[in-house]
């Protein structure tokens, strides 16, 4: 997944990261997701940060297990930055399309 994140992080950043207690490691027999809590002014959401591996599984182990551990950790939403592909798997789970990311490189 991180080949997808326009290099923002390495692997060594993530597993530092987790270590931190700043991203959360979510693994599953055929894949993994790795979240973070986003607090905002009047909302905090649990962001998904980097989902690899069997995304029916993914999406299972979110259901089941990160959403329950979200709530606890006062989150009210789950949020995701993707391929737009995503969208097309996530919809029929009650999931909708909030806004789109666009980037702009420096010259």
């Amino acid at each position: 997944a991180l080949k997808y994140s326009d290099g923002t992080h390495t692997i060594d950043d993530v597993e530092a990261q987790i270590k931190a207690g700043w991203l959360q490691f979510w693994p599953s027999v055929n894949g993994a997701v790795v979240t973070e809590i986003q607090e905002y002014p009047q909302k905090t959401v649990l962001n998904i940060f980097l989902c690899g591996g069997d995304w029916r599984e993914c999406i299972e182990m979110g259901d089941a297990f990160i959403e329950p551990w979200a709530r606890e950790n006062g989150c009210t939403a789950f949020r995701q930055y993707g391929r737009k592909g995503w969208l097309r798997a996530l919809l029929k789970h009650g999931w909708r399309a909030v806004f789109y990311v666009m980037q702009r490189d420096f010259k």
